[in-house]
């Protein structure tokens, strides 16, 4: 198996090869840059990205109930509702979820054993 290269994937591939390392292989190189590369992005996004429009503090007070407002008509959770053993239960009986996590979790090994 060679070295991934940058014609292999995006350019996150391009760097971890090329650092030697007595104690991780190629391929371990390449999973410890990628993932210090997700962690440092959510590092960033935890305090860059806004919260939901009624912790927000950039908005008005108008601007804020507006938003709450639009949220509400357009699908009705602007504000958070309470966790119930009810909700949940509804929540995990639903066929549908456990459909899509089967098939997400199929076609990811499949795909992870070629």
């Amino acid at each position: 198996m060679g070295r991934p290269t940058y014609q292999d994937g995006g350019g996150s591939l391009y760097a971890p090869p090329l650092i030697s390392s007595s104690f991780f292989a190629d391929s371990e190189n390449l999973q410890i840059v990628e993932g210090a590369l997700t962690v440092f992005v959510g590092f960033i996004a935890w305090f860059t990205v806004p919260p939901f429009p009624e912790d927000n503090r950039f908005l008005s007070k108008e601007g804020t109930d507006l938003i709450l407002r639009r949220v509400n008509d357009d699908r009705g959770d602007a504000l958070p509702d309470a966790i119930t053993w009810k909700k949940v239960k509804t929540h995990l009986g639903d066929w549908t979820i456990w459909a899509y996590g089967w098939m997400s979790l199929c076609s990811t090994m499949s795909f992870c054993e070629l």
